[in-house]
């Protein structure tokens, strides 16, 4: 049986440096992860959210450790302005998937401004076979645009190009706070898929 993990909980909890961590999360029987990767400057913990160019360095001591990368969360001011990382980060690892979120602080204007970002580097994505995903976390389900969920809004002015990456914990919160019937959906076309 393969264990994944994403590596945000793990690695910001955990003692050591970023290798030795991984090591060890290997030899707990790890076998796939997903970290998260910056474009830009480090705007979270060092040594959680990665350089690229840190990234591409160690590749293949990652993957002598027995660990494969899945996908990445990406956090990068402008997609489309970082692809060609992407692009070389994708081919090194093999990923088919990378994670964004919905930008804090959404209004309508600031979602329509993004949908267009990510509607544009998951076309330019998808020429290498890479898809583009998009995360939820606590505040875009709790943040309402337009009768739905921010989150819910972001994907639908996406207009199919971006699927979701469902966070079962925050799904659960948001069912106790207010409701999801349009996550729920998605779901559940998403298990028949």
């Amino acid at each position: 049986m393969k264990f994944g993990v994403q590596l945000y909980g793990p690695l910001n909890n955990m003692q050591g440096e970023v290798l030795e961590k991984l090591s060890a999360l290997a030899k707990a029987g790890i076998t796939e992860i997903e970290p998260c990767m910056t474009t830009g400057p480090i705007l979270g913990p060092e040594g959680v959210i990665w350089p690229a160019d840190w990234l591409l360095a160690h590749v293949e001591e990652i993957r002598d450790m027995g660990l494969r990368i899945v996908s990445i969360h990406v956090f990068a001011e402008n997609l489309v302005q970082s692809m060609d990382k992407l692009k070389a980060i994708a081919e090194k690892t093999g990923l088919k998937q990378f994670v964004v979120k919905t930008p804090e602080n959404s209004t309508e204007s600031i979602l329509q401004q993004t949908a267009l970002n990510y509607m544009k580097a998951a076309d330019m994505l998808e020429t290498f076979g890479v898809r583009l995903l998009l995360h939820n976390e606590a505040g875009d389900i709790q943040t309402k645009i337009a009768g739905k969920t921010a989150y819910e809004h972001l994907l639908d002015l996406c207009m199919g190009k971006v699927g979701a990456q469902v966070d079962v914990g925050t799904v659960n919160l948001a069912k106790v706070i207010s409701g999801i019937s349009h996550i729920q959906k998605r779901c559940e076309w998403w298990r028949r898929s």
